[in-house]
C-alpha cells in the first residue's frame, strides 16, 4: 500500500510538472524567462542556484522569474 501511494504521488508530480512545463512554454514567455522558470519550478532550484548555473545575477533571476510568473498568470 505504501509503495503504491509513492508511485501514485510520483506520477501526480510528473503530471503537474508536465502541465507547468506546457504552461511555461506555451505562453509569451521569453527564452531567458523560460529557463529561469523551468529551473525554479520544474527542477526546484533556488534563486542562488539558478544564478550560479546560468551566470546571471540573483537580482536578474528574480526579475526574470517575476516576469515569467506574471505572463503565466495572465
Amino acid at each position: 500500500a505504501q509503495e503504491e501511494r509513492i508511485v501514485n504521488y510520483t506520477a501526480a508530480i510528473k503530471l503537474a510538472q508536465a502541465g507547468l512545463l506546457d504552461m511555461i512554454l506555451s505562453k509569451s514567455v521569453k527564452p531567458a524567462e523560460q529557463t529561469v522558470a523551468i529551473l525554479r519550478y520544474v527542477e526546484g532550484l533556488t534563486t542562488d542556484e539558478i544564478a550560479k548555473r546560468t551566470g546571471i545575477t540573483r537580482r536578474h533571476v528574480c526579475r526574470l522569474q517575476a516576469s515569467a510568473v506574471k505572463k503565466m498568470s495572465s
